[in-house]
């Protein structure tokens, strides 16, 4: 008997759905494998495999960078309306005037550096500004003085006696050592603080200026950005709770994409406020000004004229934990140098010393940094010395020896 023949076609179709069955099994036996060898990988070796643009990425970022800015920026954003102050059309010259500063060795130097008339910023009459001071010293420390009085008084007894219409504050920068978050001890005491002068002069409004950004390249890398982030962010509650203003200073002398200072914003130590800064913070503070009804009771009366000299902080706040030890200002700053000098106004880092101790529109020695203490030092004389010893005047031929006099 004779089979039927299969047509040549047939005899192709067969094949061809051989061949795709055959690739369809090492297809998924393939995967198989491929899910075996991807599940036994370990984390390092996913690592490893990462491309060499995101290996550089992951080698830059740190946690640090990339919550950086959140927690303060968060807060200022989240704040109930009017506590942090807006932008504003330019309040003027005679707004900072009327304006008394008081913090640390960064607001000491608001006294050094010129406006574009060539006028210092601030002057002893609205500026107290101490070396090394926490928040933690403002009830404690005594660090005022007032021409025809020997005594010393506290911030709060100063402003009292001062009866400024408004003061905006700064504290922080010798509060901060290492990277917690944890602000309730730093609050509780800028608290007491700001409730004392309260007390003492209940006529003033109280605006609380942002701790100032550190540059990336400081010099105390315990110092961190996290912690001051969080500060901020705390102060900006403490503020909404208590009826406060917060001057949010920060945002203009922070680079947005890093959320370090800004170039050229910090002297060399990534610490103090350079004049370029300085000079962006008041014209901050004049276009976010916060104008009311004068409150004082008039007459004024008699207001005495500061005559003080700068000394540092002994308070166990004042950035006893970061372990800093410079002559610049913040923490550790152990020369006490009462000697009042006089910087020409426009003549940043030049200093003509004041022959007469009883004028006005001096600067201490002592808020100096040591690169402007060094360059008086090496070019000018004579100078009085005052540190509780018999005055003695240097000839005007002879320079000033280098260390402590």
């Amino acid at each position: 008997m004779k089979l039927p023949s299969i047509a040549p076609w047939d005899h192709w179709n067969r094949k061809l759905l051989l061949t795709a069955a055959g690739c369809a099994v090492a297809i998924v036996v393939f995967c198989c494998l491929l899910i075996v060898a991807l599940s036994g990988r370990t984390d390092n070796d996913v690592l490893n495999a990462a491309t060499a643009e995101t290996a550089e990425t992951a080698e830059t970022a740190s946690p640090e960078n990339a919550a950086l800015t959140r927690a303060s920026d968060l807060a200022v954003e989240t704040a109930a309306a009017g506590t942090v102050l807006g932008k504003t059309e330019d309040a003027g010259r005679t707004y900072v005037d009327e304006t008394l500063f008081i913090g640390d060795s960064n607001t000491a130097r608001y006294m050094m550096y010129a406006d574009e008339t060539g006028q210092a910023f601030t002057s002893l009459n609205n500026n107290i500004g101490v070396v090394s001071m926490g928040a933690g010293a403002i009830t404690t420390l005594k660090c005022e003085k007032f021409k025809g009085s020997s005594a010393m008084y506290t911030v709060p007894d100063a402003v009292a006696m001062l009866k400024p219409k408004r003061i905006i504050i700064c504290y922080g920068t010798n509060n901060l050592g290492g990277s917690s978050t944890d602000a309730t001890s730093f609050i509780s005491t800028y608290l007491q603080g700001l409730q004392a002068i309260q007390t003492s002069w209940p006529y003033c409004d109280i605006i609380v200026s942002a701790i100032p950004p550190l540059d990336k390249q400081r010099e105390n890398t315990n110092l961190t950005m996290t912690q001051v982030d969080a500060y901020n962010a705390a102060l900006v509650t403490m503020c909404e709770e208590n009826g406060f203003k917060f001057l949010n200073s920060a945002e203009v002398l922070r680079d947005s994409t890093t959320g370090w200072a800004k170039t050229d914003y910090t002297l060399s130590d990534g610490v103090h406020l350079s004049k370029a800064a300085v000079t962006a913070y008041f014209d901050y503070v004049r276009t976010h000004a916060y104008v009311t009804e004068d409150r004082r009771p008039q007459p004024l009366g008699t207001i005495p004229t500061p005559r003080r000299c700068a000394r540092q902080s002994d308070h166990p706040g004042s950035h006893r934990r970061a372990g800093r030890q410079s002559a610049a200002g913040i923490r550790g700053h152990q020369r006490r140098l009462p000697v009042r000098v006089h910087q020409p106004a426009g003549q940043e880092g030049r200093h003509r010393q004041r022959r007469d101790r009883r004028a006005q529109g001096g600067i201490c020695l002592c808020r100096m940094d040591i690169q402007h203490r060094g360059q008086l030092q090496q070019r000018h004389h004579p100078v009085y010395h005052a540190c509780g010893r018999q005055r003695r005047r240097r000839g005007a031929d002879r320079p000033f020896p280098g260390g402590r006099p």
